[in-house]
């Protein structure tokens, strides 16, 4: 009777464990997958959303004194303010998804992606080029990184003028 209880506990461990790797194994390959798609989406949403900057930055070029505001909501990745080099990036750094060829510069207008290869890994960059308008953050030429939160940033985009043949665009984040 022992000998039959004992075999009954030993075949349950056993079938524990079976179960045990055997789900273990599946979230072994499911969970980078599921991590490539959301960062696909996440770069798929930080383009569009980058797009819509862009428009927002062209209205707001047009008319000296005008301004406009966007909501920015970083998941993951981080928002750049390069006020010297009059660029607006998002960048997502240590991505398993390859977002588009690496090492390739897409340029379309004044976006340009491009996907930098590392071990095991990519950097994504997208960027917003501006050669005829003069971003400022904070009416500073400085440099200014939003970082991933939990919180959404609302950004000012506000035209001040021309100066120099050049459209001034000052940039300002709004608590």
């Amino acid at each position: 009777m022992t000998i039959k209880r004992a075999q009954i506990w030993i075949e349950t461990v056993i079938y524990t464990l079976i179960g045990l790797v055997i789900i273990g194994s599946l979230l072994y390959v499911v969970i980078p997958r599921i991590n490539q798609l959301t960062d696909k989406t996440i770069l798929l949403q930080s383009s569009e959303i980058l797009k819509t900057i862009n428009e927002k930055i062209d209205s707001v070029s047009l008319y000296p004194g005008s301004s406009r505001e966007i909501e920015l909501s970083l998941k993951k990745g981080e928002f750049i303010i390069n006020s010297t080099g009059n660029t607006l990036s998002y960048v997502l750094s240590q991505t398993k998804y390859k977002y588009s060829e690496p090492n390739i510069t897409l340029v379309n207008r004044n976006y340009v992606e491009f996907t930098e290869k590392g071990n095991n890994f990519y950097n994504v960059y997208l960027i917003l080029n501006y050669s005829d308008i003069n971003i400022s953050y904070n009416s500073k030429q400085d440099t200014k990184k939003l970082t991933s939160a939990s919180n959404t940033y609302t950004l000012l985009f506000e035209n001040t003028g021309r100066m120099n043949n050049q459209t001034q665009i000052n940039i300002r984040l709004i608590d």
